[in-house]
């Protein structure tokens, strides 16, 4: 029993213990250290150093930046969104070679980026996070004018707003309400007149003054947003937008 313990061990062993008689054997302190990974202060200042900038609106690309961590052979950017319903974490991209990246990003959203640090086998060996505010989608107003084509119809027409940094027109929500006035009993009811999208830079809307109370008036530009989040989607924002009060004509 004790022979077969004995070979186990010398079967097992590592290959110091078959060096050749008369080679000596590396002590303790010439032996080749064990790879033990960036420091606890490379570390620190890695998971410590991801920047976000703040862009203004209308941009839809927000630049990170991060400290080499010592170790590391590339790095993966993963998004998550914080106020985006039903958008699931999006890896942006998974090797990348440098401390910087440019993401795309939906205005008007916050997001938490992760940067993963990778060794050389593509191994996770640190992370980074960092949250970013974005400000308000694309602004700005429509200039609308009008013009009274009967005494109850009333023709609205627009520019476009200006296109810029991914940013495009698809159509223009509309939306108007007035009051009912009621019996002398009753108090007047909120009306309807208007809950539509419409892809033409003009809308006819009538009422009958003696009927409804002057009608307010909403016109917003929906913007969307090309490969958010991901290739080959789209997301719409709204944008520019008009909003006014119509009492007799055009008044």
């Amino acid at each position: 029993m004790r022979k077969l313990i004995c070979a186990a061990l010398l079967a097992t062993a590592p290959a110091l213990a078959q060096t050749p008689a008369g080679t000596p054997r590396p002590s303790a302190s010439t032996a080749s250290p064990a790879t033990t990974g960036p420091s606890a202060a490379a570390r620190s200042t890695f998971e410590r150093g991801l920047v976000t900038s703040l862009a203004p609106p209308p941009t839809t690309w927000i630049e990170l930046s991060w400290p080499a961590l010592p170790g590391a052979a590339s790095y993966r950017v993963v998004r998550f969104p914080v106020n985006v319903p039903n958008a699931a974490p999006a890896v942006l991209q998974a090797n990348v070679h440098g401390t910087s990246y440019n993401a795309r990003v939906l205005p008007g959203a916050s997001f938490t980026f992760h940067v993963i640090a990778l060794n050389a086998s593509g191994q996770p060996i640190d992370s980074a996070v960092a949250t970013s505010a974005m400000t308000g989608p694309p602004g700005g107003s429509l200039t609308v004018t009008c013009q009274l084509e009967t005494d109850s119809i009333r023709h609205l027409t627009w520019l476009a707003p200006l296109n810029s940094s991914g940013y495009h027109v698809v159509a223009y929500r509309m939306s108007g309400q007035g009051k009912s006035p009621g019996s002398h009993a009753e108090a007047p009811k909120q009306t309807t007149l208007i809950d539509s999208v419409y892809t033409d830079r003009s809308y006819s809307f009538a009422y009958d003054g003696s009927t409804v109370t002057p009608v307010d008036v909403t016109i917003t530009a929906v913007y969307t947003l090309a490969d958010y989040p991901a290739p080959g989607k789209t997301t719409s924002v709204n944008g520019a937008s008009y909003k006014r009060v119509f009492g007799h004509g055009c008044n």
